[in-house]
């Protein structure tokens, strides 16, 4: 019996061991993915193939197409029969089971044409009218996206629209409302927050566009396309045509500046810069993409890039070191996901007909169950039963010693500082950092609230658990200390830069947000009301127990809407972070921002210096008045507040023209611009209602409502360790600051008032706008009554403007049927732009101002119906942008000072100082104007000036710029004679003999048109008079019968300027791979003596290719040359060679003739890197050799002139910019330096 007994057992052990292990093992979902349906015909037995592996799926399966669907320029309004039975044949293969999503790429977009975003939706309307929901395009209605879909137990699947990023015409945008997400910044902070939230699941990101990639698009061009251009192009008849040259301009195009589908594009550059930084971020991620037509796995970081693009039809794609598999094969692949955690994927080509093969698996991440796991592939953390659910360790240091129910704790110990680092640093607020306090301990399971964690969240500087109350209100638990690593860049962590922002910290009061929330409590502004504690050790917090007990922190509510019967955050219906009231405030006019309030808020961010106050920094509570919805500002993070700076570094930083975001906090309110500076577009946007009493009238209240009794109050809410000491500084600052701010709100109104948006919003409104006497502007919007198409009650907008203030007024009417009546006769007035927006909108201007030109501008498509008198510019155009609207638009003038010591042998040493200006205007891409004035001086006489300007778009699309330079004498220059075999004697070298000097005065006009990013064309007139400068017995002094005689007189000269720059590398620094054509021809015509004409035309192509070779080895050629024409030139203005631009080995002008051509070539070894505490850098060798020479008069005596040598560059911090050093020799030198900031051979 007792045999039975435990046989039974050890079957029943047996089993259940078993059917554990199988229950571990086995599949929790799969994903297929292909793309690239769009170009071509999709193969019968590839359709077939698919569905038989689907067919045979045993598995729960989602299968996602990655972008390009039916067409190469989108549906269209008529859905042609290829279409038509494409888009059924891909939705039939879900048809019995399984999902299928579908994400749209630039094809689906009109290939980016004019009609993508009516295409996108045209097909997603397509699709919905099938009669199953298994099928769906996300995101959808063309917005950007993230959407989230939850799959089974294990997955979560964001799908995104990435050519939302990328796409050149209209795409959903501010002040757009059909999209919940609608700017870059939204979509970021909503993808993160996606990721953080999984809850266990492994996230696959799915989109169109790859951020990595070996294929075509990614710039890895294959070699035939520098013969035949077209054979990568769909015009099969032009396919083999060679075109040599024009082939290799055409490969770096598309290489390196790039179509809207080249990851080298500037908008796609920004798609992928974004998105790096989301993966940098965040571990165990997977994006799938398609776009390339190949098969792909990448791994960067601790993340994978797969590409699925070829499922009709393949192209080149290259390796390289991230590469796990490249193939340029049709296929498609498969992703699995296990229920221990183990994630797979296989890649799948289509072979023979009918048939899908397997070519590649690969384990992306192992199973945490395994006990014996593989060392090079990472384990999951996400999902699986064997996780082991901890939070991450806190990134503070404080010192915490516990006694009972207190805490004595050094906020941060790390901020002592030795006597050279307060020299450089400064004391900022280290005594409050470092002096121990005692706290009260916080235990979760003790409070009132009954409070439990939720998750560890926090920002990229803070750690913080986000905690739930049994009434369901939010709370959160956040550190005082911070690290600023997250913050920067990954190669730059660790390093010198990381203890240089670490000793940034101590800017910022650590206890700052108590006196803040004291100071609120007697006004009307809502705020949250942290409590400093030290967090205890408590059982609930559960997995955060042993990373978090000890915690430094702040307590505090978060602001939440209402639930049922319980009201919300102040009694609030609704609460709106910045982005989601932009777009309240665009969908009806109805809804309002309390702007007094928000004026009271912004006037008392002033008071207490906080210039921390983004967007993200405030929430807004929404209150239902009527039938309005009034929405309050609530701000929050303090972290800023009192900030001070008042060492050397923290001295320096905070000038207007270095860090535009900070600002020290002392008894004189200065820098406004810098303290509020991160607020600027909220305050344009929100407060242009106030007035200057409305200004007057909130520092009245301030300082009738702060105290001295009331700021001792608040500074008794500090620990009295710190209150007694720094805290009397804090209070002291305070009661000065209170006394200014009438002055400097009004100084604060005045800047805001300069220019001003009056913005409506996608209702229908009524702008009326009245030209009074004295210079002055009334400004009403109204409600628009539909029927009458005249003003509806009272207006919710009402302002009068003044010319000694206020610049110009923009009025924008965004969506919805407007109306425009400008009117009123007056001497002078201010401008006003209208921008009619979307919709049918009626622009009436009967106004009349007798001074100032026109000062009535109008824009608005050719559609509007306009009634213009003598007084408006009519602007109207069908333009995509023409009513292009966005509360970011405003960027202040700014200007930059620079200098540097310099030093050359012909000069001595000296100094350079120099000031830009950058000047800003409406609807000015980057700038409107920028006037440059340096000035140099040297040891041996040296003096020059030189101002540059240029002005942005003066001629539609073409620039205007000017320059104009001053000179005693100007650059170094030698001169050794005429023609190619000159001698050059040493000791007369060195004494001199040789050098030449020329001043006086060189000046240009030109007009300037730039393309393709870092190309441009240039012409322009020129003027210069111009002086010869030589010492007794020298070379110009002496007869030579030998070399022919030079012109050294006196030179006034008018001419003409042509500059074309053709530049397709992939970076002006550390240049890779690319091609760059150089231009320049100066003509010149003597002003006295009937001189006859004379000039120069040079140039020169560069070539640059990067392999591998073992290592990295990049080759760079160059060949150029010059040509003089007419007779009697000044000795400057010959073509020459020597050194650096053309000829190394040789000294600088070594040859002059009036012809050169020349050789340049360069290799460059890319030996590897150091991962320094001081800066990462890489470094390599240099490796040259160069050939040239001159004619003069059709001769070229001698041979030609060779100069080679090496040397080695550092490149410090991911070759953002390089160093180099190189020994150069030629017959002539035996050895010449050059040492400087980059490569000679790029600039």
């Amino acid at each position: 019996m007792l045999k039975k007994l435990l046989l039974t057992y050890f079957l029943g052990f047996s089993a259940l061991l078993q059917a554990n292990a199988q229950a571990t093992d086995s599949v929790s979902q799969v994903v297929y993915l292909l793309g690239n349906t769009a170009t071509s015909t999709i193969p019968t037995s590839h359709l077939q193939a698919f569905q038989k592996a689907l067919d045979a799926e045993k598995n729960p399966f989602t299968v996602v197409h990655l972008g390009d669907i039916a067409t190469n320029r989108g549906i269209g309004k008529r859905l042609n029969a290829g279409a038509n039975r494409k888009i059924n044949q891909l939705l039939q293969l879900t048809k019995t089971r399984g999902k299928l999503y579908l994400v749209p790429g630039d094809k689906d977009w009109d290939n980016s044409g004019k009609e993508g975003l009516d295409d996108v939706r045209r097909l997603e309307q397509y699709i919905k009218k099938q009669q199953t929901n298994a099928q769906v395009l996300l995101p959808g209605n063309g917005c950007p996206g993230p959407e989230i879909r939850d799959i089974g137990k294990n997955l979560r699947l964001i799908a995104i629209n990435t050519q939302w990023w990328m796409h050149p015409h209209r795409k959903p945008a501010e002040p757009d409302t059909d999209c919940g997400i609608l700017s870059d910044v939204e979509f970021l902070e909503t993808l993160e927050n996606a990721i953080e939230e999984a809850n266990g699941r492994q996230v696959i990101i799915v989109g169109h566009h790859p951020v990595l990639s070996n294929g075509f698009y990614g710039g890895h061009v294959p070699v035939r396309t520098h013969l035949f251009p077209f054979s990568n192009t769909r015009l099969k008849p032009l396919t083999w045509l060679p075109l040599p040259g024009l082939g290799s301009l055409y490969a770096s195009y598309r290489q390196n500046t790039g179509t809207p589908r080249d990851m080298a594009n500037p908008g796609y550059q920004n798609f992928i810069a974004n998105m790096n930084r989301v993966f940098q971020e965040h571990d165990q991620l997977i994006y799938a993409a398609a776009h390339d037509f190949s098969l792909q796995l990448n791994a960067r970081e601790n993340n994978y890039h797969l590409i699925s693009g070829s499922f009709s039809q393949k192209r080149h794609v290259a390796q390289n070191i991230e590469s796990l598999f490249n193939k340029a094969e049709t296929g498609y692949a498969k992703v699995m996901i296990y229920a221990d955690g183990k994630i797979t994927t296989t890649f799948y080509q289509f072979t023979k007909p009918s048939t899908a093969t397997a070519v590649a698996k690969q384990t992306l991440f192992q199973s945490a169950c395994d006990p014996n796991p593989a060392k090079t592939i990472p384990v999951n953390k996400q999902v699986g039963p064997c996780i082991q659910l901890e939070a991450p360790a806190p990134i503070t240091t404080e010192e915490v010693t516990t006694n009972g129910n207190k805490a004595t704790v050094i906020a941060g110990p790390q901020y002592a500082a030795t006597a050279l680092k307060l020299k450089f640093f400064g004391q900022l607020y280290r005594k409050s950092w470092t002096q121990p306090v005692q706290v009260p301990l916080l235990y979760l399971s003790r409070t009132r609230e009954k409070l439990r964690p939720l998750k560890f969240s926090g920002g990229r500087q803070t750690t913080a658990l986000q905690l739930t109350a049994a009434d369901g209100r939010r709370f959160v638990f956040r550190s005082v200390d911070k690290d600023p690593i997250g913050a920067i860049p990954s190669e730059l962590r660790n390093t010198v830069v990381t203890d240089v922002l670490r000793q940034i910290t101590p800017t910022e009061q650590p206890y700052g947000a108590l006196i803040v929330s004291s100071l609120l409590d007697s006004t009307d502004i809502l705020h949250a009301q942290p409590k400093l504690y030290v967090l205890a050790d408590d059982r609930v917090l559960g997995p955060y127990r042993k990373n978090y007990q000890d915690l430094f922190g702040m307590l505090e509510e978060q602001p939440g809407d209402a639930k049922g019967e319980t009201p919300g955050f102040a009694g609030a219906t609704n609460l709106r972070n910045s982005f989601k009231l932009y777009r309240e405030l665009y969908r009806d006019h109805a809804n309002r921002v309390d702007a007094q309030a928000f004026g009271k808020a912004r006037a008392f961010d002033i008071f207490i210096g906080d210039w921390g106050r983004e967007p993200d920094n405030w929430r807004w509570a929404g209150y239902k008045i009527d039938s309005q919805w009034v929405y309050r500002p609530i701000p929050r993070d303090r972290d800023h507040a009192f900030s001070r700076w008042d060492g050397v570094i923290p001295w320096l930083a905070d000038r207007k023209w270095a860090i535009p975001n900070i600002q020290n906090f002392d008894t004189e309110i200065s820098g406004l611009r810098s303290l509020t500076w991160p607020a600027r577009h909220l305050d344009r946007f929100l407060l242009t209602s106030l007035t200057r009493q409305d200004w007057l009238d909130i520092a009245k209240n301030l300082q009738n409502t702060f105290t001295d009794a009331v700021i001792a109050k608040a500074i008794a809410e500090m620990p009295p360790e710190i209150a007694k000491g720094q805290g009397q500084e804090i209070g002291a600052t305070l009661k000065a600051r209170r006394s200014r701010l009438p002055e400097v709100l009004q100084e604060y109104y005045e800047t805001l008032a300069q220019y001003v948006d009056v913005v409506g919003s996608n209702k229908n409104e009524y702008f009326k706008i009245d030209r009074l006497p004295n210079a002055q502007v009334r400004v009403q919007v109204f409600q628009k009554d539909d029927k009458t198409n005249l003003p509806q009650g009272k207006p919710y907008f009402d302002r009068v403007f003044f010319k000694k203030e206020t610049n110009e007024v923009r009025l924008y009417g965004l969506g919805g049927q407007d109306v425009f009546d400008v009117s009123g006769e007056t001497q002078a007035s201010l401008r006003i732009r209208i921008i009619g927006g979307d919709g049918q909108d009626s622009i009436r201007d009967v106004s009349a101002v007798k001074r100032y030109g026109k000062s009535t501008v109008v824009y608005d498509s050719k559609a509007t119906k306009l009634d213009l008198g003598k007084e408006a510019r009519n602007l109207t155009s069908d333009a995509p942008d023409i009513n292009s609207f966005s509360p970011y638009s405003f960027t202040y003038n700014t200007y930059s000072p620079n200098g540097s010591i310099i030093y050359n042998q012909s000069d001595g040493i000296g100094l350079a100082l120099g000031v830009t200006y950058k000047r800003q205007h409406f609807r000015k891409k980057d700038f409107a104007s920028i006037y440059a004035f340096n000035a140099r001086a040297t040891q041996f006489g040296n003096l020059q000036l030189t101002t540059n300007t240029l002005w942005r778009h003066v001629i539609g699309p073409w620039d205007v710029g000017a320059y104009l330079d001053l000179g005693g004498y100007f650059r170094t220059y030698d001169f050794f004679g005429l023609g190619n075999n000159t001698r050059k004697n040493e000791e007369l070298y060195d004494d001199k003999f040789y050098k030449a000097r020329y001043g006086g005065v060189m000046s240009a006009v030109f007009v300037q048109r730039q393309f393709f990013q870092k190309s441009y064309f240039r012409i322009g007139p020129l003027f210069e008079t111009l002086t010869t400068n030589f010492r007794d017995n020298s070379f110009l002094d002496q007869p030579n019968n030998e070399l022919p005689l030079v012109n050294t007189q006196k030179q006034q000269l008018i001419g003409f300027n042509t500059d074309f720059v053709l530049d397709l590398r992939d970076k002006l620094i550390f240049t890779q791979r690319g091609i760059r054509l150089f231009v320049r021809h100066n003509t010149y015509k003597p002003i006295k003596n009937n001189g006859k004409a004379y000039g120069l035309t040079e140039g020169f192509i560069d070539y640059y290719a990067t392999g591998r070779v073992y290592l990295p080895v990049t080759l760079a050629l160059r060949l150029g040359g010059g040509r003089n024409y007419g007779d009697n030139l000044p000795y400057y203005k010959y073509t020459t060679l020597g050194l650096r631009p053309n000829l190394r080995g040789y000294v600088i002008n070594r040859f002059a003739g009036d012809a050169s051509l020349y050789i340049n070539s360069e290799v460059r070894f890319h030996l590897g890197e150091v991962e320094s505490a001081f800066l990462p850098f890489r470094y390599g060798g240099i490796a040259f050799f160069d050939r040239g020479r001159v004619w003069y008069q059709g001769k070229s005596e001698g041979n030609w002139h060779d100069g080679y040598g090496g040397g080695f560059y550092i490149a410090p911090v991911a070759e953002r910019f390089a160093f180099s050093l190189l020994l150069q020799h030629s017959r002539e030198e035996l050895l010449l330096f050059s040492f400087g900031a980059g490569f000679r051979f790029d600039q």
